[in-house]
């Protein structure tokens, strides 16, 4: 049996390929444009260039940054009333990670400087600051937390501790001490009963349910029914 033979279109043999012919035209409007052309082109290549050396530049100031922000928290730990060495660093590595880690303990030292508005403050950027790292922003609601409970401020606190992540088990536990304490500094002790009993129902097994806020539950029950 003889084999089946493919037919040839010579019709389609005659007819020019698609990519030569676009490629002529191309040739064709450099030839023509050619200005135009090296402009665009040589625009690419600065945006390129320009794109690399700030990438260059932002991993060198990463780096130094970190370096800086190491050294200051060391001297945190044995002076935190300190706030000169993070303010540097804000100034001069703004944007970069060490930045923001640096205006996380600037809250640290002005909070226990007793300067509470601007602890709020400093931890407040943080949390507003949608590049935050999720370890230094749920620091930041902690820190932005204790600084309103220093002030008072039980409704904003509160408000400040809801933004904390649900995986926050030990975070979580924090805040409705907080704020139990809150209600204590403005002396209405139903609201901190109401809080320390949340807690307690809550967290059962937490290392922060000690004898002594067991004994305090009791007697503000007791304070807070004597009084109705």
């Amino acid at each position: 049996m003889d084999r089946p033979t493919a037919r040839i279109d010579r019709r389609k043999l005659k007819q020019p390929d698609e990519f030569i012919t676009w490629m002529g035209k191309a040739w064709k409007y450099v030839q023509v444009h050619w200005k135009r052309v090296a402009s665009v082109a040589g625009g690419i290549l600065l945006l390129i260039i320009l794109i690399s050396v700030y990438r260059m530049h932002r991993a060198r100031q990463e780096t130094r940054a970190a370096s800086i922000i190491a050294e200051a928290i060391e001297g945190f730990s044995n002076d935190p009333s300190q706030a000169a060495p993070f303010e540097r660093i804000l100034r001069e590595f703004s944007g970069t990670q060490g930045a923001r880690l640096a205006r996380l303990y600037l809250g640290h030292v002005l909070y226990r400087k007793g300067e509470a508005d601007k602890a709020a403050e400093a931890y407040g950027a943080l949390v507003d600051d949608s590049t935050t790292r999720e370890p230094v922003r749920s620091q930041a609601i902690l820190g932005r937390g204790y600084a309103l409970v220093a002030l008072k401020r039980c409704n904003d606190a509160e408000s400040a501790f809801k933004k904390l992540p649900s995986s926050s088990a030990l975070g979580q536990q924090e805040a409705f001490l907080a704020i139990g304490r809150c209600y204590e500094l403005t002396g209405d002790r139903a609201a901190a009963t109401k809080r320390y009993q949340e807690f307690a129902g809550k967290f059962p097994q937490s290392p922060f349910l000690t004898d002594a806020l067991r004994s305090k539950i009791k007697s503000f029950k007791k304070s807070t029914a004597s009084n109705n």
